[in-house]
């Protein structure tokens, strides 16, 4: 058994998707002056590795408070779609709650093309995983949609699956069948950067 990290660390570097606020962090004491170190961090509820709740993209939906905390964690598969969606299907979905989306865009992280080329699910595939049992996806990407009015990402929350992303090193568990834990900070909002670990 081992464990894998598929979260990006949060540092003042952290990119963020466009037009978000940057992640600043600033020091409230210094331990050879003040006895103590502290430190002030502000970031958005959607930078770096990151879960969408309903409320969103929905009026009136629910926030990350409202789920018990087994919702952050159970059975997962990562599925190979770098040559496209249409793998989903091929893979037996039953007793399996979320799924994460290897697409190998987290390798360009850093870089200004990955907030602009990255692959979506397209309609076909969404409409399979709105039939399944499916209660989480995830991407390695910084997001499941590329048009302004976000409609994968509607009909996906209107129906109560929640969404990661910023997903990283989803090589390491592509074709795996595993537990995974994606502990957001619990507070009563839209989203929140979470550690997701997949124990393997």
């Amino acid at each position: 058994m081992s464990y894998v990290d598929l979260s990006h660390q949060i540092s003042a570097d952290t990119p963020v998707y466009p037009g978000d606020p940057k992640v600043e962090i600033k020091s409230a004491g210094v331990l050879s002056n003040d006895g103590f170190a502290d430190s002030i961090l502000i970031l958005g509820t959607h930078v770096g590795t990151h879960i969408d709740a309903p409320a969103h993209m929905i009026d009136g939906g629910a926030t990350l408070d409202s789920y018990a905390i087994d919702r952050f964690i159970s059975k997962a598969i990562c599925i190979d779609v770098r040559d496209g969606f249409d793998a989903l299907e091929t893979h037996n979905l039953k007793d399996i709650f979320a799924i994460f989306f290897y697409t190998g865009t987290s390798a360009r992280y850093t870089n200004k093309s990955y907030w602009k080329d990255y692959p979506v699910i397209p309609e076909s595939a969404l409409r399979y995983l709105l039939k399944s049992e499916i209660k989480t996806i995830g991407i390695d990407a910084g997001s499941v949609d590329n048009q302004q009015d976000f409609p994968i990402h509607k009909q996906l929350l209107l129906n109560d699956i929640l969404i990661i992303e910023n997903l990283t090193n989803l090589d390491q568990v592509t074709g795996k069948v595993f537990e995974y834990t994606a502990l957001p900070l619990n507070v009563a909002l839209d989203g929140a950067p979470c550690r997701v670990i997949a124990k393997v």
